[in-house]
């Protein structure tokens, strides 16, 4: 977890005489690093997520402020402190209008304050925080790859104040290549920032993994509706206009950190449901006869059922360049109705009935036992795990 304008504001506000005048609703940005300025010509300078503090003794003339502002958030900056006394005596009505508008944080601290003591305390506070975050993603990732050895996560996790005995929840997301690439670290940077932004308005205790294109978000102790809910504003106010992720699997919400292994491997075979079906998000919960699949771990018990029931009818369609295998499942999924699949095949019925007379004789059924049905559904439901290529 990152540390936020929230945190920062409230263990120190006291300290440094801050007050918030403006952008409450923007307070649970994520802060990356903390500056002084006083040019405004060197904000193309910022990278994003930054917290600035000025004196205003650059200023100018009346306008000098709120170009300040317009230029920090055009470049994603996370807040402005204004040390408020000297140059800058008080804060127009028509600014606190605009940061409210455009939920910028904006602060304001007595001249008496000495910026350099802030400063010192802020960055510091900022690089804890990273190497924080750092030790528990690393304590986290042990704990599903290495669950044997629980030295390795339940002490630093139960020092930062994780309960171990509580539910953790698990999202698995697919990046796209474009944004995990070495070129695109700030755009990466940027994306994972928005959504921790979003993550602490819920107040989640969470952690976050990246490994290559798998991002992983592991959640402490969230109720049964706030994550739905959290991934539904994910959703719609941030990830539906970028093209920075393909697909995501969500786990069971399951007791007690042993249990992050099993949650991880939910996750991802729900995601690669959301593969196979062309679908932004899908819950482990909802996957049906897929989790009994997903669970088999000696994969050459699917491959000989798979064989067993499909295995001529492939064959078949190989040497004499057919479709039965794309008929017989149409037929199946659609309650044995010759007319639905020569209605979704653009056939004549007669042409079907045919195939369907073909397909019999080579798998020796009458398809009529709901028995045989089931065999052959499962079949290829193996089969569609299988292209997957789920290891």
């Amino acid at each position: 977890m990152s540390i936020t304008l929230k945190s920062l504001y409230y263990e120190t506000k006291n300290k440094y005489k801050l007050k918030l005048i403006a952008g409450e609703s923007g307070i649970d940005n994520v802060v990356s690093w903390f500056h002084f300025m006083e040019d405004e010509s060197t904000i193309n300078f910022i990278r994003g997520n930054e917290l600035i503090v000025t004196t205003g003794i650059g200023s100018k003339n009346n306008d000098w402020l709120d170009n300040l502002i317009k230029g920090l958030i055009k470049n994603h900056v996370c807040g402005l402190i204004i040390n408020i006394g000297q140059y800058i005596k008080t804060i127009p009505d028509h600014t606190i209008s605009y940061c409210n508008e455009n939920n910028f944080p904006l602060f304001i601290m007595p001249w008496e304050i000495h910026l350099v003591d802030i400063m010192q305390d802020y960055c510091n506070k900022i690089i804890n925080a990273k190497q924080t975050a750092s030790n528990i993603s690393s304590a986290f990732f042990n704990a599903i790859y290495y669950p044997d050895n629980i030295n390795l996560f339940k002490p630093p996790l139960k020092q930062e104040g994780y309960d171990l005995n509580g539910l953790f929840t698990i999202i698995s997301l697919e990046l796209e290549s474009s944004i995990y690439s070495k070129t695109s670290e700030i755009s990466l940077k940027y994306f994972i920032i928005n959504i921790e932004k979003i993550l602490n308005s819920f107040s989640f205790k969470y952690s976050i993994l990246l490994n290559d294109q798998d991002l992983t978000i592991i959640i402490n102790n969230s109720s049964a509706t706030d994550i739905p809910q959290c991934l539904n504003v994910l959703f719609n106010e941030y990830l539906k206009n970028q093209k920075s992720f393909n697909n995501m699997g969500v786990s069971l919400s399951s007791k007690g950190i042993d249990t992050l292994p099993k949650s991880f491997k939910e996750a991802k075979c729900a995601r690669y449901i959301a593969i196979k079906d062309n679908k932004c998000i899908v819950y482990y919960n909802d996957i049906g006869l897929y989790k009994l699949l997903f669970n088999i771990n000696n994969k050459e018990i699917l491959v000989d059922l798979y064989n067993e029931y499909l295995g001529k009818l492939k064959e078949y369609d190989l040497i004499h360049k057919t479709d039965y295998l794309n008929i017989l499942k149409l037929y199946i999924n659609n309650n044995s109705s010759i007319q639905a699949v020569s209605e979704k095949t653009f056939t004549h019925r007669n042409t079907i009935n045919y195939r369907i007379k073909k397909i019999k004789e080579i798998l020796n059924t009458d398809l009529n036992n709901p028995k045989d049905k089931f065999n052959y559904m499962l079949a290829f439901y193996i089969e569609e795990m299988l292209n997957l290529n789920v290891t």
